[in-house]
């Protein structure tokens, strides 16, 4: 049984809620009905969210139906397809979810224009390509492709500029370049063009391998020789079996230095034993095209050979590595005549110092990581 005292100090409470008794249930009326307002628009919005996420997955299917018309040889219906597509595309802005499957719709949109010969649209269609992206090189390089076959050789050459800006290795877009300045006789144009390619920096990934332990290489890919040294370990009487893989790069190797451990009271211990680079060498995907030059056939390109046993041991290695970027015959063709017309010996000797003809695509167009 409560006391007095007790039951007196809750009378003021008892009175407040007498007389606040209807604002309160309203007020715990309202607050129910909005916590369970809350919940139920939680479900509902995340049902939305899923149907949402549904409906999106189901946009890269519709583009590849699209893929097979375009295809298949039926540009028409392709086309109709591709415009249908983009008006309702729900990729509006690059980091879109779905940004790639947008240019793809874009990029076959113009493509089919341009088959079906309605220069106009197809125009229409990639400048807009090119507008969702201006920092892919892709969509400038496609552009100019479309521009170069509707007889628009400045567009073209403005769209193969922008390209070659951002990725400037294309081999794509250097022979569509060089394509259409040959074309047009501007024959220093070519050059500064080509010289430009082989100056462009980007670095090569090679890996030399002695007795499974590698060393990964960035070379950059410039046609001239670059002496690399690096500390190495391998324990005496070690096989040294070696490899060096190019990735796809065409290369000239020089002579390959192995310094063996210093030893406390043996001054001959540090003298390095030394391999030269134009024989011994086993080419793999790659096809030796003078003495210690190899050109690569795909990003499988490697070289191999026994040094015999290492007897010493391995501190430090050294090589010196020629790397090249990829050069078809039919582009140097052009080069060389540009070269030739220009009355530019010296510089058609240099240029034919710093390039290996052939190569593939992973040297230098292709990024491999």
């Amino acid at each position: 049984m409560r006391s007095e005292p007790a039951r007196a100090s809750l009378d003021p409470l008892r009175r407040l809620v007498q007389r606040r008794e209807r604002p309160l249930i309203l007020a715990w009326i309202l607050g129910w009905t909005a916590l369970l307002g809350l919940l139920a628009w939680g479900a509902i919005s995340g049902k939305a969210d899923r149907a949402m996420e549904n409906l999106e997955s189901r946009w890269p299917e519709r583009v590849r139906a699209a893929e097979v018309v375009f295809e298949s040889g039926d540009y028409e219906a392709a086309a109709a397809r591709l415009e249908a597509l983009d008006a309702e595309f729900p990729a509006r802005f690059v980091k879109h979810r779905l940004d790639r499957e947008r240019e793809r719709v874009l990029e076959l949109l113009g493509r089919s224009y341009v088959e079906l010969g309605r220069k106009r649209r197809a125009l229409e269609a990639l400048e807009r390509l090119v507008a969702f992206d201006p920092r892919n090189f892709a969509n400038h390089l496609a552009l100019a492709e479309a521009c170069a076959r509707l007889g628009e050789p400045d567009r073209a050459e403005e769209a193969y500029r922008a390209a070659l800006a951002i990725h400037p290795c294309h081999l794509p877009a250097l022979e569509g370049l060089i394509g259409l300045l040959h074309d047009a006789a501007r024959w220093s144009d070519v050059v500064r063009t080509f010289e430009a390619y082989v100056d462009a920096y980007v670095l090569a990934r090679v890996t030399l391998s002695i007795d499974g332990v590698e060393l990964p290489l960035d070379v950059s890919a410039d046609g001239r020789e670059h002496r690399l040294e690096w500390p190495l370990e391998l324990p005496e009487g070690s096989s040294g079996q070696t490899e060096v893989a190019t990735g796809g790069w065409s290369v000239r190797v020089g002579e390959l230095e192995l310094e063996p451990p210093l030893h406390a009271g043996v001054a001959a211990a540090s003298d390095p034993q030394r391999w030269p680079g134009d024989s011994g060498w086993t080419p793999h995907s790659m096809r030796e095209v003078e003495p210690g030059r190899f050109t690569a056939e795909d990003a499988g390109s490697r070289l191999t050979r026994s040094l015999g046993s290492l007897s010493r041991g391995v501190a430090r290695a050294r090589l010196a590595l020629t790397v090249y970027k990829a050069l078809p015959p039919e582009l140097w063709k052009q080069v060389e005549t540009s070269y030739r017309n220009t009355l530019d010996q010296a510089g058609l000797d240099a240029a034919r110092q710093r390039t290996l003809l052939g190569g593939c695509l992973e040297g230098g167009t292709i990024v491999v990581d």
